[in-house]
């Protein structure tokens, strides 16, 4: 999910599926959020960026 040669899909689709997973458990939620909130987007394509703003938003 974090590594940027990783195809874009992948990655979104991954960020995803932890969300959805996470979200039944404070405590893996708090943690995935905070493996989010400490990706340097300047590596990222359009697409991880996009997802990664609607999962924080979604939080906040």
């Amino acid at each position: 999910m974090v590594n940027p040669d990783e195809f874009p899909s992948i990655q979104s689709l991954c960020m995803k599926i932890a969300y959805r997973m996470c979200k039944f458990y404070p405590e893996l939620m708090g943690e995935f959020m905070r493996t989010i909130e400490s990706m340097d987007m300047t590596f990222y394509k359009p697409a991880v960026k996009c997802v990664r703003s609607r999962i924080l938003g979604s939080k906040r």
